[in-house]
């Protein structure tokens, strides 16, 4: 279902954004670990977040109801982007 693999494709973008300045920006591999692991605990507090502003999230994006998969998307791109951001020196 398209609108799901857009949230999906949405949150693995959203996810690897912060990560990868995390990985660029780590002084250790533990440094690297802990703002990977909270790039992880954003991305799933948004999902919440979300999921709690949008009535029956997961269950329209099951439908197929593509406008949800795509802003879905669009939220975890933009939250993971700003996620990305604050991990700069």
């Amino acid at each position: 279902n398209a609108s799901a693999a857009l949230a999906f494709g949405g949150a693995i973008i959203g996810f690897a954004l912060p990560l990868s300045s995390a990985i660029r920006n780590s002084q250790s591999l533990l440094d690297c670990a802990l703002w990977g692991a909270v790039a992880l605990i954003v991305q799933v507090l948004t999902f919440v977040v979300l999921r709690v502003a949008i009535k029956q999230l997961p269950e329209r994006i099951e439908k197929g109801e593509v406008a949800i998969g795509i802003l879905s998307a669009v939220v975890a791109v933009a939250v993971g982007q700003i996620n990305a951001a604050c991990m700069t020196y």
